[in-house]
């Protein structure tokens, strides 16, 4: 979104718009035995650092040898080797097939009783010193233990067909991080290419450059809309994505919230509500039809790409919203929540298409706190949206020998076929 938008959006204006959406009888209520496997390790060195010595036996060994001194190692000290198995300390989950897809974000997971655990998962977990890798045990869980802190990827391979039904990690990215080398292309509006820098691209390339080699290409143009970016409309497509396509591994894009911004801007008729809101529900579906044209195009010319969308906060959460409208912001609060959930319900699984769900995300923060205006990310939000991407894409976080993540990480696997695209 451009940070031209939101300067025309003065009380008297956005006031009336926003009443009238909140009549809007179209709103969508809100969602809300085990082996250790250590297969390789990158260097030789025991985990204390010390290179590996020789073999010798204790008939070789002096007394003086086999009496403790202040050299001697005590064995509790030296730390203990990553591990990746059933249960684990550090980090740990299931895998379950989604036979009706309803999972459609990392936020918002539907494994219900027609839902199987899988069992005998080939699963890996990789960083820049080792690459662990194994299966999924009887009750569909793995885990991982002795994890350092720092940056990890975890994923399910051989999907043999099936996508990720909870958006909880990467088909391609996984291959392109067993293979060591990794292409990002980030395009779209202005979310990523505004505010401090530097922006969201430049700090997951960051975080992704600790576990495998990654270029992130960021062409996103700030003010563009839906429209703006489908084939044979401008040259946005053909002249600046359609080019990389074919080379991506992974393509992250947020588009839609200029077209809204747009009919706030004066376009919408504030005299009539009923006409205010058939105007904004037409341009809700509009989106829609947009992003799934440039979706299937882009799957088109890349089969295997991975395609990103963000699912864009609910900026009725924030002060600066509130001000702008005190007496109906509760609202319009849970009018837009009802329509970003119906936007990513419409969505998800598009031609297998991942949910950076950026709304559910942020629902139980101070969204002001990661905004430098009412639209776009200062640092803090920057930091935390590319976090979220690292993590949505299957990326582990270990910090203070444990995952950030409040819950063990839930991985749903779906057919496509069994949902009408």
């Amino acid at each position: 979104m451009s940070k031209h938008v939101f300067s025309h959006l003065t009380p008297s204006i956005l006031l009336p718009m926003l009443l009238a959406v909140t009549l809007s009888a179209c709103v969508e209520p809100e969602d809300n035995d085990e082996d250790i496997l250590i297969i390789e390790s990158i260097d030789n060195t025991d985990m204390s650092g010390d290179a590996q010595t020789d073999d010798m036996s204790e008939d070789d060994m002096s007394e003086d040898d086999m009496e403790p001194g202040e050299d001697d190692v005590d064995m509790a000290d030296i730390p203990a080797e990553p591990t990746l198995g059933c249960e684990g300390n550090a980090f740990s989950g299931e895998v379950f097939f989604d036979h009706d897809l309803s999972s459609t974000s990392r936020y918002s997971l539907r494994r219900d009783d027609t839902d199987e655990l899988l069992k005998g998962e080939n699963i890996i977990l990789y960083n820049q010193d080792f690459k662990l890798q194994g299966t999924t045990c009887d009750n569909g869980t793995f885990g991982a233990s002795n994890l350092h802190d720092g940056n990890y990827v975890f994923g399910v391979t051989d999907l043999d067909g099936r996508i990720s039904a909870s958006s909880s990690q990467g088909v391609r990215f996984i291959e392109a991080v067993k293979e060591g080398n990794l292409n990002v292309v980030v395009f779209g509006d202005s979310i990523p290419a505004y505010g401090p820098a530097p922006w969201y691209p430049e700090y997951l390339e960051q975080t992704l450059d600790t576990v495998v080699d990654t270029d992130v290409a960021n062409i996103a143009i700030p003010g563009t809309r839906s429209v703006d970016w489908l084939p044979g409309v401008s040259h946005y497509y053909e002249e600046n994505l359609f080019p990389r396509i074919a080379d991506a591994d992974v393509i992250v894009f947020s588009l839609g919230g200029n077209d809204l911004y747009e009919l706030a801007n004066g376009s919408v008729d504030t005299s009539d509500p009923s006409a205010a809101i058939a105007q904004f529900d037409e341009t809700v579906e509009e989106v829609i039809s947009n992003l799934k044209l440039l979706i299937t195009a882009i799957r088109n010319e890349n089969p295997n790409v991975d395609i990103v969308w963000m699912l864009y906060p609910n900026y009725a959460t924030t002060e600066r919203w509130a001000a702008l409208a005190p007496d109906l912001i509760g609202v319009i609060e849970g009018v837009l929540a009802g329509k970003l959930n119906y936007i990513r319900r419409e969505l998800a699984h598009h031609e297998k298409l991942i949910m950076w769900d950026i709304n559910n995300a942020t629902k139980k923060l101070d969204l002001d706190a990661y905004l430098s205006d009412e639209l776009h990310l200062n640092k803090p939000g920057h930091i935390l949206w590319s976090q979220e991407l690292f993590l949505t894409l299957g990326g582990v976080i270990i910090e203070n020998g444990i995952s950030i993540e409040a819950e063990p990480r839930e991985i749903g696997l779906g057919n496509p076929l069994s949902m009408d695209q």
